[in-house]
């Protein structure tokens, strides 16, 4: 008796270390969302996942606002482009079978794309195409999409440069269509989804039915207050990223890698080499506190969403969120730096001060992004606005100092900075942007 009770002592000293970090990483995740949630800065559910075992796993504000209905961990939520790992493994799977090679162009399967020759199906898993074009007309299937898809020359040699375009993956989508003879949304949820016990997740569509599913948000610019955002056109994201889907089945999809399920090991590892740019076959690896990372990120109107995944610790974080407008990126890092142990900040509540009109003067003009897309930065009254090329609502710029300003409501980040003689604006979502001011 007296033995068997020194065992169980001895256990459970053994399991403390374990425990207490779970638990620290509970209270750190926790702590940091109330805080986003509390400034009104988040809503929707998070999972973190330790060696096995979920650590973690709690829902914030409402999926429902006027409803009042909140979310939950069962909450499906939209998540955009990490359709794109679930779309990479049906063509893989389709390769595997003969079905098609990866060494194929483009040519073969649809006429009319523009260096469709010399264009290969692993260029569009890659986003290596160079495919460049829009669509100039209304379209509701995806069959309409590809048919009226006009193409231009090609930005670059196929395979020789990484631009990343929700086209390549919409022609992937087609093309597996083609060759299978199956609608895309049946074909990813008998191939995929449901081959990793995902029965919560699907290719979503404007009227599908669910009682648990998530409306997306975001700021009104006006107003700084929420407003619901319908995409109507979801469907017509097909393979790119109409998938809705639920913390609990994105932890299913993270132990269907684990186990190697769907594609043999070597396929999974040619899947996720990085090919150009740190981006592999619809899998995005990085590095984040010294440990591999692969996954990706969503966003798609209403909706930001981030799946991290760090194999050799065996650690997943999953973040969905019906608020377009939180701060994905640093949200995403601290979760990381919570899993890990490492240091993290809490957001904190931006303060206005108020600035001389000659003050905001100096920063009117023109910026732009080497790609040519432009916001001008004007100022009416004693305030600055910005206005997006195409958008008919501008934004007016809170500061916080006289080189620091944020959006009301999200509370986005805008620095203008001076670098080398030339004049700049940064703003500080998806990933950074900076904007050189015009001359």
């Amino acid at each position: 008796m007296v033995n068997q009770q020194m065992r169980n002592t001895l256990v459970a000293l053994l399991l403390l270390p374990t425990l207490t970090k779970a638990q620290t990483i509970a209270q750190n995740a926790d702590a940091l969302l109330t805080a986003y949630s509390d400034q009104h800065k988040f809503s929707g559910t998070v999972l973190i996942a330790k060696e096995g075992k979920v650590v973690f796993e709690k829902a914030y504000g409402y999926a429902d606002q006027k409803a009042g209905r909140l979310n939950t961990t069962t909450t499906e939520f939209r998540v955009g482009s990490l359709t794109k790992m679930f779309t990479s493994t049906l063509i893989l799977k389709l390769a595997q079978t003969s079905k098609l090679s990866l060494t194929d162009p483009v040519s073969k399967y649809v006429k009319g794309i523009t260096g469709g020759d010399s264009i290969k199906l692993i260029h569009l898993l890659t986003h290596t195409s160079g495919i460049n074009g829009n669509i100039e007309t209304e379209v509701s299937t995806l069959e309409q999409f590809v048919a009226n898809f006009k193409t231009q020359s090609l930005k670059f040699t196929p395979g020789s440069q990484f631009e990343y375009n929700n086209f390549n993956y919409i022609l992937l989508s087609y093309i597996a269509q083609k060759v299978t003879g199956v609608p895309y949304a049946k074909l990813l949820q008998t191939e995929v989804i449901n081959k990793a016990g995902m029965i919560h997740s699907g290719l979503d569509k404007a009227d599908r039915a669910s009682k648990v599913k998530a409306l997306g948000y975001t700021t009104n610019p006006e107003t700084a207050l929420w407003q619901e955002v319908d995409d109507k056109n979801v469907a017509l994201a097909a393979g790119a990223g109409a998938l809705y889907s639920t913390a609990g089945d994105l932890y299913k999809w993270s132990q269907a890698l684990s186990l190697h399920k769907l594609l043999p090991d070597s396929m999974w590892t040619k899947a996720m080499q990085p090919f150009v740019n740190g981006y592999g076959m619809g899998w995005m690896n990085s590095n984040a506190y010294g440990h591999t990372q692969i996954g990706h990120t969503g966003s798609i109107p209403g909706f930001i969403a981030n799946f991290m995944k760090f194999p050799k610790e065996d650690i997943t974080v999953i973040l969905l969120s019906n608020y377009q407008d939180v701060d994905g990126n640093q949200l995403s890092k601290d979760l990381a730096a919570v899993a890990f142990g490492e240091p993290f900040k809490l957001p904190v509540k931006k303060q206005a001060v108020a600035l001389s009109a000659d003050v905001l003067n100096k920063l009117v003009g023109e910026y732009r992004l080497p790609n040519g897309f432009s916001i001008t930065v004007s100022v009416d009254g004693n305030k600055l606005y910005a206005l997006a090329a195409g958008d008919p609502t501008r934004i007016e710029l809170t500061p916080e100092s006289e080189t620091r300003f944020f959006l009301k409501g999200p509370e986005t980040e805008v620095q203008f900075l001076e670098e080398n003689g030339a004049k700049y604006m940064f703003v500080n979502m998806q990933g950074g942007m900076k904007f050189e001011k015009a001359k």
